[in-house]
């Protein structure tokens, strides 16, 4: 399989752990080409505050497995795949967090879980705006329609919406299709993007973008 670009999202926090994954496949060519999702247990009680912004709680997740049954497909999509997130650090820190076995045996690889794409920093710099909320944007670049239907084709109908682990997937790939399609033109390579979203420290983890 070619490499590709993995637009993830997570719904949970560091206290309750993972609760809902979102992953997007997107090809190089720009192209969706698979979406799935998954609802797992939470680690500690779910507070109503924590609820009432994704609205997952204690009861849609009494039976499911935990988040570290799904360590093993990150890690196959991570030998082909660049994950992009929108504000990435958010999702690199849950995935260090809860499985940081498994950071440590890729860091004593010289790797780790990025570098990362990241649809806000992109966003931000290239337009030069501060306010890069995922909603905003998806209205800003007029991708509200596509975005709703790929949702009804992809989400669970209870999950369609923002918030929703692969709803926000979904916009963050769309968001990424459009910036590289309509804002850079495809002028720029993966790697003189990787720069633009990673610190100095993430810079040194560049060799996974040597798939690219």
């Amino acid at each position: 399989m070619e490499p590709y670009i993995c637009a993830i999202d997570f719904e949970g926090s560091l206290q309750t752990g993972i609760l809902e994954y979102g992953i997007v496949g997107v090809s190089l060519e720009n192209k969706i080409f698979f979406a799935q999702t998954k609802l797992c247990k939470n680690r500690c009680n779910i507070s109503a505050l924590e609820t009432q912004c994704h609205g997952i709680d204690e009861q849609q997740v009494c039976n499911c497995d935990d988040f570290s049954s799904e360590i093993d497909l990150f890690l196959k999509h991570r030998e082909k795949a660049l994950f992009c997130a929108h504000n990435a650090a958010y999702e690199n820190r849950l995935l260090t967090e809860y499985c940081p076995v498994v950071l440590n045996a890729l860091e004593q690889q010289g790797q780790g879980w990025g570098p990362w794409l990241d649809t806000y920093i992109l966003y931000k710099n290239f337009l030069n705006k501060n306010n890069c909320g995922l909603g905003e944007l998806v209205q800003q670049q007029k991708l509200q329609e596509i975005l709703s239907d790929l949702g009804r084709k992809f989400c669970p109908h209870h999950r369609n919406k923002f918030h929703c682990a692969l709803y926000d997937a979904i916009a963050c790939a769309l968001l990424w299709i459009h910036f590289m399609k309509n804002l850079t033109h495809n002028s720029y390579t993966i790697r003189e993007l990787l720069r633009e979203c990673c610190t100095q420290t993430q810079e040194e983890m560049m060799r996974q973008g040597a798939l690219f």
